[in-house]
């Protein structure tokens, strides 16, 4: 695969690739170490309820030594509540939204609920995910 520019991931995409899902851990090998989450995707996702003791040790060396966790700052914050208010989007949602469209990296996900942003800055791929 051709190295391409940075990708973001949504919380579904960390617990998919915890829960071993091997199409989508080949498809982020041609990103890595140029992939991206949200502070608030990793909140999410080391409080993921059905994790073990032994998931939230591969999320951590994840999240330490694969992936780049951005951090919040005032624009995102801002455009949070811009988002949330004219998209009707959760807070977790409007996060990973204000910050891809910060940084402008592509947003990896199964959620379809970032379907309805229409921003510049904003490119979304979408991909079928297991049912967890």
């Amino acid at each position: 695969m051709n190295k391409r520019s940075d990708l973001f991931i949504d919380t579904n995409v960390i617990i998919n690739i915890d829960k071993g899902h091997q199409a989508l851990i080949s498809f982020l090998d041609g990103y890595f170490p140029r992939v991206h989450t949200s502070y608030i995707s990793q909140i999410e996702a080391l409080a993921w309820p059905d994790n073990t003791e032994e998931g939230l040790k591969k999320l951590n060396h994840f999240f330490t030594h694969k992936v780049t966790v951005n951090p919040h700052d005032e624009f995102i914050q801002e455009n949070t509540i811009e988002l949330m208010r004219k998209y009707k989007l959760k807070l977790p949602d409007a996060v990973v939204a204000a910050t891809v469209i910060l940084y402008q990296f592509p947003l990896l996900t199964s959620d379809t609920g970032f379907k309805k942003i229409n921003c510049a800055g904003f490119e979304l791929i979408l991909y079928d995910a297991p049912v967890w």
